[in-house]
């Protein structure tokens, strides 16, 4: 049975180790560790959860940012890659959302460095960091990776063979001269003499 897009979107991103968060104004996609926490109903998935700030990872334009494209790798498709655009909500600090995903933020934060005083970096992200939600708005969009093309051998061109009366027809591929910078391009050379058969 194949999945609905909201399915397909749970489904690869829980499993992914890390997501590509693509943000706009920035050069390339920001990698980022996360924890999914799922939808409570059929409409809703559930969403990806990420931490920043100060000794967390850096997503430099994610507090202004109202949509993004979060890209993960998804076995389910073809291409291998699910894209999906998310609404960015920051999570404040004490509301409900923050105490039910909190939690398994903290669990999924590996070797976090506490400073004196602190018994959880929870602590920090309230003070100093930021808890963010991308929540899937649209279907996700498979990324199809096209395979190099492979470069064609070169032809071979059949030169006669003697024996006493008969001719045999034997392939030999062309040779090339050394290339030079004053050549446009390599001279092709081919065997003027092949070798006679006693």
């Amino acid at each position: 049975m194949s999945q609905t897009p909201l399915a397909l979107i749970a489904e690869a991103t829980k499993r992914a180790g890390l997501i590509w968060i693509v943000i706009e104004g920035q050069d390339r996609p920001c990698p980022a560790w996360h924890v999914w926490r799922a939808g409570t109903g059929p409409e809703s998935a559930g969403a990806a959860y990420v931490v920043t700030g100060t000794g967390e990872q850096p997503l430099p334009g994610l507090a202004g940012a109202r949509r993004v494209t979060v890209i993960v790798a998804g076995a389910q498709t073809s291409g291998g890659r699910v894209a999906w655009t998310a609404a960015v909500t920051r999570v404040e600090p004490g509301s409900g959302e923050w105490d039910e995903v909190i939690g398994q933020l903290v669990a999924g934060r590996l070797n976090a460095v506490l400073a004196e005083g602190e018994t959880s970096p929870a602590q920090r992200w309230a003070a100093s960091g930021a808890v963010f939600r991308l929540a899937p708005v649209d279907p996700p969009a498979p990324i199809d990776t096209p395979a190099p093309a492979k470069r064609p051998l070169p032809p071979t061109r059949p030169l006669p063979l003697t024996r006493g009366h008969r001719t045999l027809a034997r392939s030999y591929p062309r040779r090339r001269a050394p290339f030079t910078h004053g050549d446009a391009w390599p001279a092709i050379v081919s065997v003027a003499n092949p070798p006679v058969l006693p």
